[in-house]
């Protein structure tokens, strides 16, 4: 398959001479390797052929370099010979933006696979524009840090393929897309020139942001080589629901909610009940959902308590506005019975939890146990067992200001449990025990600041005559 020259009046390339491309082999051959120029048809088949199977081009050869240096020699000697080149990653395009159509010679970004460093203080990851979303991922995951962009796939995808598509992926609606994270950039011109912008300073207002223009631009620009990525917190604790709705309102509604119950949107997808028949048509598999609706809301959440028991309120309360909601169940969420309300705390917590295999049950069952507990309270009954409020107050209980306060007397160093004594003097009851370390003055400082109204004297018994 012979290379082509470009022709300037926009006609049909013009084929190269076979010594001339054989010079042309030589040359690439002494940058990168002779084993890193790939012209067998067989081992360029998977660099001419998308991930779907419907685009299918052709090459004069594929070139694989190590470094920056070695891109910029490839393309310096492209550019002399007026040879087209495409650039290529991971190849997981669905669209054939990476597939060379009419001969161009492949420059593929695998070799460009080394990570520099992950800086914790800072927040950002230094690595080849070769490397593999999911390598990114671990790497940044050994140091309690996320990449901040997720996609189906991260074991395909590379660093370069998604800063050259400003990629977004499922927690784009938390962390926005790739080009909102991209603090520097190295890339190389198409006659061989490096640009580099490589500033991990967040505040960096000095002149044109070269990051942001080459993010998107899918190669026509230059060919990105290295990146410097901005990493962000995950987050500890998350929880998953599925809600059927009937319009994109409904949706955007709970979605809503989601954010005025306190709670963190990391990721949704909104899908169509059309798309959701043929993904389990095509592989053989139930509807996730028993009622059937226009539209299936997938949301993940996070928060600082217990994400999974916020969520299942805010389902809770979705069709009180308008909302349609199913969440797995054969029925829509109703109120609840009077069996519903005896159900205890942990059970509703424990199957909170597993918000993702279906709780229409649960939600009713919530929404009594939730009614039948403020009636309690405005009765001033009990709500639990060792509950002593008798009144709807609100308030704590005796019981739980007694855990509290032996939870702040030892945070501050001090057992305040009196041991048992025979004597009749002290009732029993003996001087506070100090912890290991801790001198009585500073017992008495830390007592007197956390806990002032318990520091009672204790009553004698008068001396009998």
């Amino acid at each position: 398959m012979p290379l082509h020259h470009d022709t300037d009046d926009g006609s049909a390339p013009v084929p190269a001479a076979d010594g001339e491309w054989s010079a042309i082999h030589d040359g690439l051959a002494a940058i990168v390797g002779r084993a890193h120029v790939l012209t067998d048809a067989d081992m360029v088949a998977g660099f001419v052929t998308d991930w779907t199977g419907h685009w299918h081009g052709r090459t004069t050869a594929v070139v694989r370099p190590a470094d920056t240096g070695e891109v910029s020699a490839v393309l310096a000697l492209c550019h002399r010979a007026g040879i087209a080149v495409v650039p290529q990653g991971g190849n997981t395009g669905l669209v054939g933006g990476s597939i060379p159509m009419n001969g161009e010679v492949v420059l593929s970004t695998t070799r460009l696979d080394r990570i520099e460093e992950v800086d914790p203080v800072g927040r950002t990851l230094a690595a080849g524009a070769g490397v593999r979303v999911a390598a990114a991922q671990r790497a940044a995951a050994e140091h309690g840090l996320a990449l901040g962009t997720d996609l189906a796939s991260r074991e395909s995808a590379t660093l370069g393929g998604i800063v050259s598509t400003n990629a977004g992926g499922v927690a784009m609606v938390k962390n926005g897309s790739t080009r909102s994270r991209l603090l520097g950039v190295e890339a190389v011109l198409a006659d061989g020139r490096v640009v580099t912008r490589w500033t991990p300073l967040t505040k960096d207002n000095i002149g044109y942001d070269l990051p942001g223009l080459l993010a998107g631009a899918e190669g026509t620009l230059a060919v990105i080589t290295r990146v410097l990525l901005r990493l962000v917190l995950p987050a500890r604790t998350t929880a998953t629901v599925l809600a059927g709705v009937d319009t994109i309102s409904a949706a955007l509604t709970l979605r809503d909610a989601i954010s005025a119950a306190g709670l963190t949107l990391e990721a949704g997808e909104l899908m169509t009940a059309d798309g959701l028949d043929l993904v389990c048509a095509q592989q053989g598999v139930r509807r996730p959902l028993g009622t059937r609706t226009a539209y299936t809301a997938l949301f993940e959440v996070s928060g600082p308590a217990d994400p999974a028991t916020a969520l299942v309120e805010v389902l809770s309360d979705a069709d009180s506005g308008g909302s349609v909601v199913d969440t797995g169940g054969q029925t829509r969420c109703r109120g609840a019975t009077a069996d519903d309300a005896e159900l205890p705390r942990r059970t509703l917590r424990l199957a909170a939890r597993r918000l993702s295999h279906g709780s229409a049950d649960l939600l009713r069952a919530l929404r009594g146990w939730q009614r039948a507990r403020e009636s309690a309270r405005r009765a001033g009954r009990p709500t639990r067992r060792g509950d002593r409020r008798g009144a709807a107050d609100g308030g704590p209980s005796r019981r739980q200001h007694q855990r509290r306060a032996r939870h702040r007397t030892r945070e501050a160093g001090v057992d305040r449990t009196r041991p048992r004594r025979r004597g009749p003097s002290d009732h029993g009851r003996g001087p506070h025990r100090l912890r290991p370390g801790l001198d009585p003055q500073s017992a008495r400082a830390a007592l007197r600041l956390t806990h002032p109204p318990t520091l009672v004297p204790v009553r004698r018994k008068p001396a009998t005559p």
